[in-house]
């Protein structure tokens, strides 16, 4: 009998699983954490790649909630475009139009104008400088001209009545030692020097210098787009050749609010603010601040032909901050803005205005970039490191949780604080990590089931493994009719084998492996399925779980081949005893198989159960394997597994009365296979054994013993000498036996043994 191993006791250690479910999967953990370490380093380095990523997602906020629409602010644009040009004349103006447009603007109220324009070059249309032009052709006409005012001068008078800001752009050459900036700068510092931070431009395009000494103020133009060639921040505070100079919005706003200084806090890890008139601006590192746009305004522009030729409502610029700028094709002052795809270069002055003004300024301060690595970092290694522990479900519902807690947060903070955090990252990193640790769990759960197929296939059939790890209903109590091939063997002997293993029951047991491995290779590789180990004994069945086509036929040429590797084993276990100087104990086995209808499926209880077959036919099969012994041969076959493989060479042996059957069942030897079929002797003796069992079954007793005789001569070949014996003591006692009249040669099983006669 086979024996079952007990259960680990409750008070003993704990089981494999519970203690592979308490040890840390310190390769998963540690990559995961390195994974979420990278992503937090490249977070900090900021790609252009992660850079143009998160500046969509700003964008997209940006359009979804605009900057809402103030009228009441008092930013008007004057407007150089196409239709002024069709107008007042070609480009560039000369200075005298400008000088009429600041006196008007001033007469209808303008607190400050402001000229997104360059004039680094004296206007060529002025009479003084047309008079050099043409001195050699026309000296009368240009001395007369020499007479007449000068546009930049006639322009500086008219900026000296007015408030008006002058933009500069910097450059990184210096094109000529009159373009520089000769008033103080009213930019003060407030901690570290801004300069080791700020962008600097060695040189500038810069006014006139009898135009900078008239304006009001003097600021930078320069617009720097972001990597994706759009402008989303514009600097609030430059350096050009050491000076520290306001941007044209912010110069304005000093100017609009009669500020003396602009004040720039900076610490060791750039700007933090500029501060003025008592307000902090909040700034990034390097000094930009964040403009926040709206759509399209046309109502804050004012045609430039227009206030020339006294078009426009004389309130119309009471109280107003006026921008002068171009947005003719021509001109070249065209930007790539968020929302609205392209602006003017001197709409995102104004936009920015508005924004200090409304107040609508947007912040990314560096406490919040600090806050967002950390928190990858901090949920990051806690997830690395809990993420294992995990089970499978919860892995998707923390991806959704880190996606709605990013995008959460980067829309809640814009939305309600006006504050830019990268949430989106954040949750793409989670969504990195966690990808990370389900495909950890993947591959070790694929590990797992490799371990637990290889542990199985020890037990079950590989197709039979293949189907409990593939189904999940391959486990449910239940099966089917299916008709079957069933097989038993037997050691024969085995309880002297043990005998003599009494001593050395692990080298009993080594046999055993042996031979089991030997059997068992034979049987799966011809598609059978092995249903049990009993003690020395093997069952095995064929067309289930997974139909075998001609599976009678294979269980036959499996049952062929382990005697093949019987009497290989049998040659190594020979020379293994002759090496030790011990006498060899060649195994025999005795193999029976029946076809038939059986039940096949999962059978047992709740608690446990096994793939297995039952039915008349295992029965009958079991019976079979038993009776070889009687025969002295060492396959018997059964009537049905014999009309389904009718091209192996088989001799029918025997019709018995199994125990608890009324019919006789015809029993066969298998002696070979299909080749052997075939042969001359085997024919010769095939037909000799028809006759004498002909003879036998019809009472013939002399010319059956005469056709035994000859039988006996030529199934010696085939290791028929025992049956043969037997039949001469078979026919011997039917021949004096008390027969009925309706006897047909059957006999009457009993157990192991049989007996003739009803």
């Amino acid at each position: 009998m086979a024996t079952q191993a007990t259960p680990a006791s409750r008070s003993g250690a704990a089981t494999a699983p519970e203690r592979s479910a308490s040890r840390i999967d310190l390769p998963t953990s540690l990559i995961g954490s390195v994974l979420i370490l990278l992503l937090a380093l490249l977070q900090f380095v900021n790609p252009a790649v992660i850079e143009t990523v998160r500046l969509k997602v700003f964008d997209e906020l940006q359009a979804r909630y605009p900057r809402p629409a103030q009228d009441a602010l008092p930013v008007t644009i004057v407007d150089i475009d196409d239709l002024s040009l069709s107008r007042i004349g070609q480009w560039p103006w000369p200075r005298s139009i400008f000088a009429e447009l600041f006196d008007r603007l001033g007469e209808y109220g303008a607190v400050v104008i402001t000229c997104d324009i360059l004039f680094a070059e004296a206007d060529r249309y002025s009479p003084p400088v047309y008079a050099n032009e043409i001195a050699r052709m026309a000296p009368t006409v240009a001395e007369s001209l020499r007479g007449l005012p000068d546009y930049d001068a006639s322009m500086a008078e008219a900026m000296l009545r007015n408030t008006v800001v002058l933009g500069v752009a910097g450059i990184p050459t210096v094109l000529d030692a009159s373009q520089t900036i000769r008033r103080p700068s009213p930019v003060v510092a407030l901690g570290e020097d801004p300069r080791d931070f700020l962008p600097e431009f060695d040189g500038m395009v810069g006014a006139l210098p009898i135009l900078a000494e008239a304006a009001s103020g003097v600021a930078l133009v320069t617009l720097t787009p972001d990597v994706d060639g759009i402008v989303r921040r514009v600097p609030l505070v430059g350096a050009v050749g050491g000076q520290l100079l306001p941007s044209l919005s912010l110069e304005t706003l000093r100017q609009a609010v009669g500020a003396d200084k602009i004040f720039v806090r900076t610490s060791a890890a750039g700007l933090e603010s500029v501060i003025i008139s008592g307000v902090s601006i909040p700034v990034d590192r390097v000094g930009r601040a964040w403009v926040r746009y709206a759509g399209r305004q046309p109502e804050q522009y004012v045609y430039a032909s227009d206030v020339l030729q006294g078009k426009v409502a004389a309130d119309r610029f009471e109280g107003h901050v006026v921008f002068i700028g171009a947005s003719a094709a021509a001109l070249g002052d065209i930007k790539a803005a968020p929302i609205v795809g392209t602006m003017p270069g001197v709409e995102i002055q104004t936009s920015l205005l508005h924004s200090l003004l409304a107040p609508q300024v947007l912040r990314r301060p560096a406490t919040v970039e600090f806050a967002e690595i950390a928190a990858l970092v901090l949920i990051g290694l806690v997830l690395a490191w809990a993420g294992p522990f995990l089970r499978a479900g919860y892995l998707p519902a923390l991806l959704g949780l880190g996606v709605a807690a990013g995008v959460g947060a980067t829309w809640y903070a814009f939305r309600y604080h006006q504050v830019f955090v990268d949430g989106i990252y954040f949750a793409a990193a989670m969504g990195v990590l966690l990808f990370w640790l389900a495909m950890a769990r993947f591959v070790r759960e694929e590990a797992r089931r490799r371990t637990i197929r290889n542990a199985f296939s020890r037990y079950l059939s590989p197709v039979m493994v293949d189907r409990l790890t593939s189904s999940a209903t391959a486990l449910n109590l239940g099966g089917e009719r299916r008709e079957l091939t069933v097989l038993f063997s037997d050691i024969r002997g085995f309880t002297t084998l043990s005998e003599h293993y009494e001593d050395d029951p692990e080298g009993l047991t080594a046999l055993l492996t042996r031979y089991f491995t030997a059997m068992t290779e034979t049987i799966t590789e011809n598609s059978g399925t092995i249903d049990k180990y009993i003690g020395d004994a093997i069952m095995a069945f064929w067309n289930a779980p997974l139909p075998v086509p001609q599976h009678a036929r294979q269980a036959c040429l499996a049952a062929l081949g382990m005697r093949s590797r019987l009497g290989a084993l049998n040659d190594v276990l020979t020379a293994e005893a002759a090496k030790h100087g011990l006498d060899p104990r060649p195994l025999r086995i005795g193999i029976g198989l029946n076809t038939g209808i059986c039940f096949v499926g999962n059978m047992g209880s709740e608690q446990r159960f096994n793939y297995t077959v039952i039915g008349d036919p295992v029965n009958v099969a079991s019976r079979v394997e038993g009776r070889s012994k009687t025969y002295g041969v060492d396959i018997v076959i059964g009537e049905s597994t014999r009309e389904a493989a009718r091209d192996l060479a088989t001799l029918e042996v025997d019709r018995v009365r199994l125990v608890g059957k009324t019919t006789a069942t015809r029993l066969f030897a298998l002696i070979g296979d299909a080749a052997l079929a075939q042969s001359e002797k085997f024919l010769e003796l095939a037909d000799e054994h028809k006759a004498m069992l002909d003879a036998y079954r019809s009472r013939n007793w002399d010319a059956a013993e005469a056709k035994l005789r000859r039988c006996r001569t030529l199934g010696s070949e085939f290791r028929l000498d025992y049956f043969y014996a037997t039949q001469v003591e078979l026919i011997e006692s039917a021949r004096h036996a008390d027969l009925p009249d309706d006897w047909d040669g059957s006999v009457v099983a009993e157990g192991k043994g049989s007996k003739t006669g009803d």
